[in-house]
């Protein structure tokens, strides 16, 4: 199963279609062609009353291609970073939060760009990576050109004692530690892809 957030709405590609929650706002295609599948992305793209789309085909390889072949597709890599009190490390970016996170330059490693933007964009040197958190996917468009982002997530542990620092040439205006009591304030104003991240790793 693939799930990518359009328009900060889910798209799912699958080939078992039990996994489909039947809701009045939702749209179900079966062995969808291209032509369908394009259909409904249009309709969660730009139908408020569509919440979230769900494809399924036997054969989820060829869906995915199908998919991907749309787009241009860009990898990226990011940290979940918690420090020794468990609080986890957000940034503040065109008026949301997000969690840190880029692109992975050629030839380099998804670990190492992991850490990389990390210390970029928070100013923290000395970070542990501890596991991976899975990916997330989602499209976004730039002067009429369609990009497909994968986004490869890494734990990561902070025993400094530095405070963080945001990259105001990348646009962060903050970067700030959130406890699980106060996960609220970041959670009502971030990315669904977000959430649906930290709901399955924190």
């Amino acid at each position: 199963m693939y799930k990518i957030f359009i328009n900060d709405k889910p798209l799912i590609l699958s080939d078992n279609k039990e996994e489909y929650k039947e809701a009045e706002s939702n749209i179900f295609l079966s062995s969808a062609t291209k032509e369908e599948l394009l259909f409904g992305i249009d309709a969660l793209q730009n139908q408020e009353n569509v919440e979230s789309l769900f494809v399924c085909r036997e054969d989820l390889n060829s869906l995915w291609e199908e998919f991907k072949s749309a787009f241009t597709f860009i990898e990226c890599a990011g940290g979940i970073v918690t420090n020794q009190h468990r609080e986890v490390l957000f940034i503040f970016r065109k008026e949301i939060w997000d969690l840190p996170k880029g692109k992975i330059e050629a030839g380099e490693d998804a670990k190492d760009a992991a850490l990389r933007e990390v210390q970029e964009e928070c100013g923290l040197t000395g970070l542990e990576i501890t596991g991976s958190s899975g990916e997330t996917y989602h499209t976004y468009s730039e002067r009429e050109n369609n990009f497909l982002k994968r986004t490869r997530w890494f734990n990561m542990k902070y025993t400094g004692a530095d405070a963080p620092t945001p990259q105001a040439s990348e646009g962060i205006s903050k970067a700030a530690w959130f406890s699980d009591e106060e996960m609220n304030k970041p959670l009502e104003n971030t990315y669904s892809s977000l959430k649906d991240l930290l709901d399955t790793t924190t």
